[in-house]
């Protein structure tokens, strides 16, 4: 599986914050395994997962002027890029090719 944009995103702000995937689990409560297979794209993030990593990100300090700042805005963004991934893995290459 391709890696998203979403995973890209993921991995950029858990390594500006110099967190380990350990890290990320436990401030989000997920298991270490699912942060690390959405990392690397071999799992579609679901609401569970958007909401943890939201609380994690959101509780932690701001890193980038462009990284959003309360709970609610790292929802709203994480949402949209696993939108995106979930649309691209749908119709990803050969999914429409004739049988």
């Amino acid at each position: 599986m391709d890696i998203s944009a979403f995973s890209r995103f993921m991995r950029h702000a858990r390594e500006v914050r110099r967190w380990t995937l350990a890290d990320l689990a436990r401030a989000s409560g997920l298991s270490q395994s699912e942060v690390s297979r959405i990392e690397s794209g071999d799992r579609l993030p679901t609401m569970r997962h958007v909401k943890g990593l939201s609380e994690a990100f959101s509780s932690a300090p701001k890193e980038s002027v462009s990284e959003p700042t309360r709970y609610e805005s790292w929802v709203a963004q994480l949402v949209d890029l696993g939108e995106r991934a979930r649309i691209d893995a749908r119709s990803g290459p050969g999914r429409w090719k004739r049988r």
